[in-house]
Protein backbone atom coordinates (compact mmCIF):
# COMPACT_ATOMS: atom_id res chain seq x y z
CA UNK A 1 0.00 0.00 0.00
CA UNK A 2 3.39 2.54 1.03
CA UNK A 3 5.40 2.69 -1.95
CA UNK A 4 7.06 5.33 -1.33
CA UNK A 5 7.44 6.74 2.62
CA UNK A 6 7.35 10.16 2.33
CA UNK A 7 8.87 10.66 5.55
CA UNK A 8 11.54 8.12 4.48
CA UNK A 9 11.85 10.09 1.16
CA UNK A 10 15.10 11.78 2.02
CA UNK A 11 16.84 8.58 3.48
CA UNK A 12 16.06 6.34 0.74
CA UNK A 13 17.44 9.05 -1.88
CA UNK A 14 20.63 9.48 0.30
CA UNK A 15 20.49 5.48 0.36
CA UNK A 16 20.54 5.37 -3.36
CA UNK A 17 16.96 3.77 -3.35
CA UNK A 18 18.35 0.22 -1.99
CA UNK A 19 16.33 0.61 1.20
CA UNK A 20 14.01 1.62 -1.03
CA UNK A 21 13.70 -1.70 -2.78
CA UNK A 22 13.77 -3.73 0.78
CA UNK A 23 11.16 -1.45 1.93
CA UNK A 24 8.92 -2.30 -0.91
CA UNK A 25 9.49 -6.16 -0.57
CA UNK A 26 8.94 -6.35 3.05
CA UNK A 27 5.28 -4.64 1.98
CA UNK A 28 4.89 -7.31 -0.18
CA UNK A 29 5.24 -9.89 1.90
CA UNK A 30 3.58 -8.79 4.67
CA UNK A 31 0.62 -8.51 2.27
CA UNK A 32 1.23 -11.66 0.63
Amino acid sequence: MIEKPTQQDPMLLDRGGQISKTAAKSVQKAMD
